[in-house]
């Protein structure tokens, strides 16, 4: 009986010694697979980081590729003098945001720098037109300085901030741009010869027209077709080629609406050559299109630059 249980224990030893290693063996693989798959998986981490890397790499180095390229083709271009060319650069919007108000000074409280790296494609423009989007008063004055020097020398004032500080602020920024030499239009007249300002460039008149949508402003041409054809009308009398500025579309929309489209076929079939357009803070497409005549015509729905020659 003694020696049976004696045989039991040692049997029942032996079981857990045997359980134990299986235990620590099974144990031990399974850490060893965990370890594995750690190592693996750090291992993909690391070479997935690399391809990330070098594709970064591959793309920047596209992208400057491209730069590189339009730049030299900018700078041939500009390089290329003619009289027979009239060059005008169209920028878009011009807008002194709080951001840059508070954060786009030098040293020496000026504004240059924020337009250094725009100003070498300006240069050689014989008209340099934008909106400039924001009235002036005595604090921001070295804002309009700084557009100035970077090559702006045409500016519509018909926008949805005309009057941002009434009447006195929509005339006396009209009043500073002029008098550092930044001609106007924009502002509304009862007359088509006041409110169609025509340029002479190369012994080429040019006409410029500027409209914004109807958002319940006066003192600006506000977009409507009686007046937009009295205006392309007188605008067709006296100048050889006739260009219009338009505030319109939806903000932050890199696409035109159909209130665009409508507003860009009745400008063209009665005489715009051009049309330039901005307010949406957003590239819209350009096109070329054929008017009543059969005559190519240019719309820009909405730019942040652009350089025309004709």
């Amino acid at each position: 009986m003694n020696n049976r249980r004696r045989k039991t224990r040692k049997s029942n030893i032996i079981i857990d010694s045997i359980s134990n290693k299986n235990f620590i063996i099974i144990s031990t693989i399974l850490l060893v697979i965990i370890i594995i798959c750690i190592v693996i998986s750090i291992y993909l981490n690391i070479k997935e980081n690399e391809k990330v890397a070098e594709e970064q790499k591959r793309i920047a180095q596209h992208v400057e590729d491209i730069y590189t390229s339009v730049q030299a083709s900018l700078e041939e271009s500009n390089n290329f003098k003619s009289d027979s060319i009239i060059r005008i650069a169209a920028i878009g919007d011009i807008l002194l945001g709080n951001n840059l108000k508070n954060y786009g000074k030098d040293e020496n409280g000026l504004y240059s720098n924020v337009f250094t790296d725009i100003s070498k494609y300006l240069k050689d423009a014989d008209l340099v037109v934008g909106t400039y989007e924001h009235n002036i008063e005595e604090g921001s004055k070295a804002f309009a300085n700084a557009i100035k020097e970077a090559g702006v020398n045409f500016a519509s004032l018909a926008h949805n901030h005309a009057l941002d500080n009434g009447i006195e602020g929509l005339n006396s920024t009209k009043e500073y741009l002029e008098t550092i030499g930044i001609e106007t239009i924009g502002l509304y007249s009862e007359e088509s010869k006041d409110r169609v300002k025509i340029k002479e460039e190369k012994g080429t008149k040019i006409a410029f027209l500027s409209y914004t949508y109807d958002d319940g402003d006066v003192g600006v041409n506000i977009y409507n077709e009686e007046l937009v054809k009295q205006d392309l009308e007188y605008a067709k009398q006296n100048a050889n080629f006739v260009v219009v500025l338009m505030h319109w579309g939806d903000v932050n929309k890199n696409e035109k609406n159909t209130t665009q489209e409508n507003q860009a076929k009745f400008l063209i079939d009665n005489g715009a050559d051009i049309i330039i357009g901005a307010h949406p803070s957003a590239v819209q497409p350009m096109e070329i299109v054929k008017n009543s005549e059969g005559e190519d015509c240019f719309i820009a729905y909405s730019v942040r630059r652009l350089y025309i020659r004709f």
